[in-house]
């Protein structure tokens, strides 16, 4: 995509830089780390397109403008098959009028963000520092351009990315010289080195006519957006998109098998797998990491895992206390039991206090099947799931549900393809997504998958 720049961090930095370069992005301020393995050229410009990784590690965080955000969408969609696509719906760093809910809660106008300096006031301007699970939000607002942010605190900073002493000179003069209100500094980005003076002192001076501005339509304002930010979209990966990662990854500098499954899951793990690959680029090691990572309690017989399922919207639901019965990898059976009464979602028969349920799965397949039993051990039905490609994770499975299942009562069929369809006008799934998961499904049907052979 010529003339559009992206800049990555994170956990996926190294394997993104190359499917985007080749894509024809401009990669601009790469780490020395990612310009060293790909003998990149790193671009010295603002980003159209922000991404580092999610907050929980499992996908990436995307901020850009709406004028680039869906082409560049549509190239991911090309390039991986089992991504989700969750818009947030809220601006980053955009600033709002909210309404204070009272314990850090801030009503936005369509949505709650969370707000961590507590105050009084009915009405407060507020601004979206973060999106985690919801809009974390802060009252010291700060207004950003492409080389400079206005910052609610005096005196004049420059991003330690610029690390030449005489370009750091050049800024802290040019800062000297500008006419900048009380209470507030500045904040040089990475991208106003070699940049003209002219260009410099015009965009700061637009940047305090800003704030200047939001200040004074604050009080008569109405709830809601008063400055816009980036559009925020997610994208969760599966594992199947996190295994194509692997591999780009291992083209350019030895990688850990799962390498990336296992970057998501936490910072502990993660400097494992640093340590093993320090370890991987000097020695043959055969040993799997992630082999050796079973051995940990949950994984044996009598073990408790965790069922993470992951609906489209990137809501994330957990199935209740599992107990492993066998675990023979990549194979689990595990087993749930029922305590209450009410209907089985999906199959539509009665639910009863001490029902078994038994679920298999296998670590990379997009099926997997649930057997539910009644107290005397009587099948009542099955239910397979079509998802993304099962991941084995230390102490859980995760799973992103593609909403078509199979129902096994006395017939087996194909259930809620309507609601597949939804999904993708809505776009959280693609086209291509949609054709895989109606695949394996009538794969079921035909008894062609792992679990009837």
């Amino acid at each position: 995509m010529k003339d559009v720049t992206v800049r990555i961090r994170g956990i996926y930095s190294t394997a993104l830089t190359k499917v985007l370069a080749e894509r024809g992005y401009g990669i601009c301020q790469v780490s020395h780390l990612v310009r060293d393995r790909l003998e990149i050229k790193s671009l010295n410009t603002p980003p159209d397109i922000d991404i580092r990784h999610t907050y929980s590690r499992q996908g990436i965080s995307i901020v850009a403008s709406s004028d680039v955000l869906d082409t560049f969408l549509e190239d991911l969609r090309q390039d991986f098959v089992d991504i989700l696509v969750v818009p947030s719906g809220i601006h980053l760093y955009g600033i709002y009028k909210g309404r204070n809910l009272g314990r850090g809660e801030i009503d936005l106008g369509g949505s709650v963000g969370y707000l961590e300096e507590r105050t009084s006031e009915r009405d407060v301007l507020v601004q979206v520092s973060e999106i985690r699970n919801r809009p974390m939000l802060t009252n010291r607002i700060s207004f950003s351009g492409n080389y400079a942010i206005l910052i609610p605190q005096e005196g004049i900073k420059i991003s330690r990315k610029v690390e030449d002493p005489e370009e750091r000179r050049k800024l802290y003069q040019l800062a000297n010289q500008l006419q900048i209100s009380p209470g507030y500094g500045l904040l040089w980005r990475t991208a106003a080195v070699g940049c003209e003076e002219e260009i410099l002192e015009k965009e700061v001076q637009g940047l305090v006519e800003e704030m200047h501005r939001i200040n004074m339509e604050f009080p008569a304002s109405q709830m809601g957006l008063l400055r816009e930010g980036k559009k925020h979209v997610e994208i969760l990966f599966g594992g199947e998109s996190k295994r194509r990662l692997d591999f780009i990854r291992n083209n350019i500098i030895p990688t850990a098998h799962n390498h990336h499954k296992l970057k998501s899951s936490g910072k502990e793990y993660s400097l494992v797998v640093d340590v093993f690959e320090r370890l991987l680029s000097k020695y043959p090691i055969e040993e799997k990491l992630d082999t050796i990572l079973w051995h940990v309690n949950p994984w044996l017989e009598g073990g408790v895992v965790l069922l993470e399922h992951v609906r489209p919207t990137g809501e994330k639901l957990h199935l209740g206390r599992a107990v492993v019965q066998q675990f023979d990898y990549p194979f689990v059976a595990v087993e749930r039991r029922m305590h209450s009464y009410g209907i089985y979602d999906g199959l539509g028969i009665r639910k009863e206090k001490g029902d078994r349920v038994i679920t298999e799965m296998k670590e990379g397949e997009w099926v997997f099947v649930h057997s539910y039993y009644s107290p005397e051990g009587e099948l009542k039905g099955r239910y397979y799931n079509i998802t993304t490609p099962v991941e084995f994770y230390p102490f859980k499975v995760r799973y992103m549900d593609l909403e078509v299942d199979v129902v096994e009562l006395q017939e087996m069929h194909i259930t809620d393809t309507e609601k597949l369809e939804q999904r993708v006008k809505e776009g959280y799934i693609s086209r291509k997504l949609q054709e895989k998961a109606l695949e394996v499904a009538q794969s079921v049907l035909e008894g062609e998958t792992w679990i009837q052979s």
